[in-house]
């Protein structure tokens, strides 16, 4: 739940600042509403990764562990520039505001596509525990 309350987090960052609420809020407001925000992404971010950090530790078998976290850590070095070039493209040619709540979107549709398949996998390793 960590995750789909995160990526609503990001697509409210991106909805605040739109022409939606032009006028709403003053740039005061939206400075402590940004830090309000920025610390409920940072929470509901945290909670995951405790989560992910204990279904990690239960579905890799220890002895592969090592080579699996170095992977998975590889992974993300590698996706995180090209993940900051698509995004650079983006507000060339989109607003800020528009590219904002696009990717807190994207976020939200791979949290709900791979939920049922994530909990699948939890409720297998359950079973397997339990016997």
């Amino acid at each position: 739940m960590g995750m789909i309350y995160a990526s609503l987090t990001i697509f409210l960052m991106g909805l605040v600042v739109s022409s939606v609420f032009k006028g709403v809020f003053t740039k005061n407001q939206l400075y402590y509403l940004f830090i309000v925000l920025e610390f409920l992404l940072i929470f509901f971010i945290s909670i995951s990764n405790i989560a992910l950090v204990v279904i990690f530790q239960k579905i890799v078998p220890l002895e592969k562990m090592g080579r699996v976290s170095a992977i998975l850590n590889a992974s993300c070095m590698i996706a995180a520039p090209l993940g900051q070039f698509f995004i650079a493209l983006l507000y060339d040619y989109v607003s800020a505001t528009v590219t904002t709540m696009f990717m807190g979107g994207v976020f939200l549709l791979i949290v709900l596509i791979n939920k049922k398949q994530v909990i699948k996998t939890l409720e297998e390793d359950f079973e397997h525990f339990k016997s």
